[in-house]
């Protein structure tokens, strides 16, 4: 298990093993309680990339939206052109 530490204006706390675990804790997370960014012992917080997420979910359905549905969509309705 990777060590954890949450990162604060003065320095670095570390996190003990049972909370990491309750709360299933990951590097680049922030904390359920201070809202701290949690990064590993060498200051490392950019999360490790996960091998079953690797492309998002935009990418496999890109779709395009015209101008008038991207207006619709900001003012919360639906116009007749189509």
């Amino acid at each position: 298990m990777e060590e954890l530490f949450l990162m604060t204006e003065n320095g670095n706390i570390p996190i003990d093993k049972d909370t990491i675990l309750k709360y299933n804790l990951k590097r680049g997370a922030k904390s359920p309680f201070s809202s701290y960014l949690i990064a590993d012992k060498n200051g490392n917080w950019a999360p490790e990339p996960d091998d079953k997420h690797e492309t998002l979910m935009f990418d496999e359905h890109p779709q395009i939206l015209t101008t008038s549905e991207i207006l619709d969509f900001m003012q919360g309705s639906d116009s007749d052109d189509a």
